[in-house]
């Protein structure tokens, strides 16, 4: 019968692929030997053993064939006429026997069986394989092979997308207010989530606030492509909260943008990790570093935040690109800055506890909420300060964060609030175009 163990056939079938039928017999063999390792091989013809030898003492493969001594434990390999009995070759393990067979042999086949006087030189031996087979012996069945390890389901779906920019705020984020003691829009249900910039890199798309703005100098606001980009998220403590024992961990930031050349999504920069520090909660100004206890960074691991209620600052976290800690936080833009068609942000997130050994849930007493979203900027270096203000690609609603974990998106999707100048179409795609054509949803 042909081989029952369809994963070991589907070894033997990659590895002779494109081979010619004398070159098999090496091939086939050795994927054998790799898988059951130190078997005992046998060649023999119709009538009995011609040689046995255990692998790889005495035999020996290659791209070519099978390689004998020149005598075996019954003598010279001699007198066999493949026309009338044809060969095969046995290989015997603990786990099983496998036999690799020459076709049926007769006058009509004789082409595709090498006559074996090479037996009786020690040279090397084609065979022309035609059949795999593994009969079930008083050694036992081939070992079944693991089954492939399964895929690390996606937590992303586009229908998320879709809900992060169009839904509402989980919770009411306290505290924070804007310079004339106002919530900002984005604070409010309905609609919070908002497109600044969109896909347009220039400050000229900028919101009308920030063109009006006398702390922007007029350098910024005209038609120039900006240059850099960053990914950010914000950690907003809401209304009710009263849990003292959170972290929150946050891992697998990525950012792309699509192609309008490609229609491609492509990935802006390859990290998965973040960083963050302080901002004050009036005008979410920058307010300093977190300490080492309060931002935990690992090369293979989340990024681990503890959080605090009733603070005088919020937690603003980016993505992390840097090699060394002098490096650019931003990402350039300047190959691609007028190529955008749409910007995609995605990172997951959870909360733990501070102190495992503290007893309860944080599901009853901690809320804690996360809004994700993107930055241009002019260069690589332009600071705040010089900038004066900086409107934003866009931000997504502040979603619930959980003891699980679960994604938090933004896109330059229609749907939310648009506050850019540009022509709306400039600034987003339509979500009909997002499910169209999706982000990769798993950082690939």
């Amino acid at each position: 019968m042909w081989v029952m163990n369809e994963a070991l056939n589907r070894e033997v079938a990659t590895a002779i692929q494109g081979s010619t039928e004398t070159e098999r017999i090496g091939q086939i063999i050795s994927t054998i030997i790799a898988r059951i390792g130190n078997p005992t091989v046998e060649i023999r013809d119709g009538s009995g053993v011609l040689a046995s030898h255990t692998w790889p003492s005495s035999l020996s493969a290659d791209d070519t064939g099978f390689r004998l001594p020149a005598t075996t434990p019954s003598g010279t390999n001699t007198g066999i006429d493949p026309a009338t009995v044809g060969l095969t070759a046995t290989v015997r393990s603990a786990s099983g026997i496998y036999v690799l067979s020459t076709s049926s042999v007769g006058d009509a086949q004789t082409d595709d069986v090498v006559i074996p006087e090479a037996f009786a030189n020690g040279e090397t031996v084609p065979f022309a394989v035609v059949g795999l087979i593994e009969p079930v012996s008083n050694l036992g069945a081939a070992p079944t092979p693991a089954p492939p390890p399964a895929p690390t389901p996606t937590l992303n779906t586009v229908d998320t997308i879709i809900s992060d920019m169009t839904g509402n705020n989980d919770l009411t984020i306290l505290g924070v207010v804007d310079n004339q003691g106002n919530p900002f829009r984005w604070q409010l249900n309905p609609t919070p989530a908002q497109i600044g910039h969109g896909a347009r890199a220039r400050g000229s798309a900028a919101p009308q606030w920030w063109l009006n703005s006398g702390d922007v100098p007029a350098e910024f606001k005209d038609d120039d492509l900006w240059n850099a980009f960053t990914q950010w998220f914000v950690l907003f403590e809401g209304q009710g909260n009263s849990s003292d024992n959170v972290r929150i961990e946050a891992r697998n930031c990525y950012a792309y943008y699509l192609s309008k050349a490609t229609g491609n999504w492509v990935k802006i920069d390859e990290t998965a990790q973040a960083t963050a520090y302080r901002v004050t909660k009036n005008a979410l100004q920058w307010a300093g570093t977190l300490s080492s206890e309060d931002l935990v960074q690992v090369t293979d691991g989340p990024t681990s935040v503890r959080v605090r209620p009733s603070q005088a600052y919020i937690t603003h976290g980016e993505w992390d690109p840097r090699d060394v800690p002098e490096d650019p936080i931003r990402a350039s833009i300047a190959a691609f800055a007028d190529d955008i068609d749409a910007i995609f942000v995605t990172l997951e997130a959870r909360m733990v506890k501070h102190d495992s050994n503290i007893s309860g849930s944080l599901a009853s007493t901690a809320i804690w909420g996360l809004q994700s979203g993107a930055d241009y900027w002019p260069e690589l270096d332009t600071q705040i300060e010089v900038l004066g203000a900086n409107a934003g690609v866009g931000l997504s609603r502040t979603k619930r964060i959980l003891e699980t974990w679960q994604p938090f998106n933004f896109c330059t999707i229609e749907g939310p609030r648009i506050d850019g100048t540009a022509i709306p179409t400039d600034l987003y795609i339509t979500q009909q175009q997002l499910r169209d054509n999706p982000p990769p949803l798993d950082g690939s």
